[in-house]
């Protein structure tokens, strides 16, 4: 996508913003934590600047970046930013929304990460 797209640092495609998303499960998934953890700040990166960029567009690789915080043990880390992603989920949709899949997944991310000693 990066050749297609070309400067990197301009592009505000969804599409780019997604890959970063999917390389960084492809990472993670071969056990490469950092590489998976950059992936995924990238793919926020690139959300952001997307034209008509709203904070709940981001759910998805701040539950997986929480999800790498938890695995490489950085607890605190891993509530922090699960904690603000589901802030901004519940101002846009209120507590418990039923919009998609992600109130479930950052809640229960969230809840395991709180468990962890």
């Amino acid at each position: 996508m990066l050749k297609e797209f070309g400067d990197k640092e301009h592009t505000t495609d969804m599409r780019l913003a997604i890959s970063w998303n999917e390389l960084g499960n492809a990472y993670m998934l071969k056990e490469q934590w950092t590489d998976g953890e950059e992936c995924f700040k990238e793919s926020i990166r690139v959300m952001c600047k997307v034209e008509g960029f709203k904070s709940t567009m981001i759910s998805l690789p701040i539950v997986n970046l929480g999800l790498a915080y938890w695995i490489t043990d950085r607890h605190g880390e891993a509530l922090r930013v699960l904690k603000e992603g589901l802030a901004e989920r519940e101002a846009a949709f209120g507590k418990d929304d039923k919009e998609s899949f992600m109130y479930v997944w950052i809640t229960s991310v969230s809840f395991a990460v709180y468990q962890t000693p």
